[in-house]
């Protein structure tokens, strides 16, 4: 008994299990010659941890593809890095992902891409996502120099001002075409804070830089202090996925009693649409004030809004944005009378009418 629990235990990855798998997703490594990858290879990271460090590393020859599948767990956020063995023939080389369900959802390319020293990295793939996540937001570390990382110097990410991830830096250990990601899952309206910890050696973080993508993919900033001897700006307030809607739940209770009572108790119907709370008689329960305002409103409630719209008397949005702290600048609009559109997390929302002096 004692030699089968050695024999599982020494057979097992120590550095990653995924418990509760949803399925498996997988890599193809091609080449454009046939002649494998000459050394260069794919590092796959798991929330954050390199899990697969030497992918397709001793593929040496051979027309079909390399084919390399591994487990995932629900809202496991995936990476993937080109490895260089050198620069020789690292244009050669081609990855493709697939899903749990065999689609295609990302190629990489080393030729034709731009990219100097083979296909680009992928970043921040989420495995099959909950309906309460809303994608995953990337922070790309870059090293401007070449050849030092970033030293000593480091980010923290906060989310909803807890602190999610800490330390991480650029790491050339893996040998990184270019950068190193910090991927995570995010839920709709999470406040994401970047903070920058400088090296006590300033040439350390020179050339240091960073790249934020959003759920969608898009480069929402960039940040670099090009060579200059000041340290890293920080990255605070970005709101993720502001406009995103989680599915409803479905449920299928149904009354007993066409009158809608069961005995004395009355029965609830989940299929209905969201009652109606009528949003006149929940604007009396909302207070907006100073009115009017030349410069900043605030919002006072026992309810829970996350967003906002201004909309002038014809209907058009002049100003939106996430509510923080439950107060409103609206010291670029001109004056006038508004209406204010203030919406919960479900997307429910009441309508106030507001002066701006």
């Amino acid at each position: 008994m004692l030699r089968l629990i050695l024999l599982l235990l020494f057979s097992t990855p120590l550095f990653y299990q995924a418990q509760n798998v949803c399925g498996n997703y997988k890599v193809k490594l091609y080449t454009h010659w046939f002649n494998g990858w000459n050394g260069h290879s794919l590092a796959i990271k798991i929330n954050n941890n390199v899990v697969h460090p030497n992918v397709g590393e001793t593929w040496v020859s051979g027309q079909a593809p390399f084919e390399f599948e591994f487990p995932v767990q629900s809202n496991d956020v995936i990476s993937m890095y080109f490895k260089r063995n050198g620069n020789s023939w690292a244009d050669d080389c081609k990855y493709e992902v697939y899903d749990n369900n065999n689609n295609l959802i990302a190629t990489r390319d080393g030729v034709g891409s731009g990219h100097s020293g083979g296909p680009e990295n992928v970043y921040g793939l989420l495995a099959c996502p909950s309906s309460s996540k809303c994608g995953t937001f990337t922070v790309e570390l870059i090293d401007g120099y070449g050849g030092n990382g970033w030293g000593g110097s480091s980010l923290d990410v906060y989310i909803n001002n807890a602190l999610y991830i800490t330390g991480t830096h650029q790491d050339l250990s893996y040998a990184w075409a270019d950068a190193e990601d910090i991927s995570f899952a995010v839920e709709a309206n999470d406040k994401i804070d970047l903070i920058y910890n400088a090296s006590s050696t300033p040439f350390d973080y020179y050339y240091d830089a960073y790249k934020v993508f959003d759920s969608q993919g898009n480069l929402i900033r960039v940040v670099s202090n090009q060579g200059d001897s000041v340290p890293l700006a920080n990255s605070q307030r970005i709101f993720a996925c502001p406009n995103y809607t989680p599915p409803r739940p479905i449920y299928n209770l149904k009354p007993k009693d066409p009158k809608g009572f069961i005995g004395e108790r009355k029965s609830t119907n989940f299929n209905i649409e969201k009652p109606d709370f009528s949003s006149a008689l929940l604007s009396q329960q909302v207070e907006v004030f100073p009115m009017p305002s030349k410069s900043e409103v605030f919002i006072r409630s026992k309810n829970t809004f996350v967003r906002y719209e201004i909309l002038d008397l014809n209907g058009r949005i002049v100003l939106q944005n996430q509510l923080d702290n439950n107060s409103i600048n609206i010291s670029d609009l001109e004056t006038n009378i508004y209406y204010l559109r203030l919406f919960d997390v479900s997307n429910f929302s009441i309508l106030k009418k507001i002066v701006k002096n």
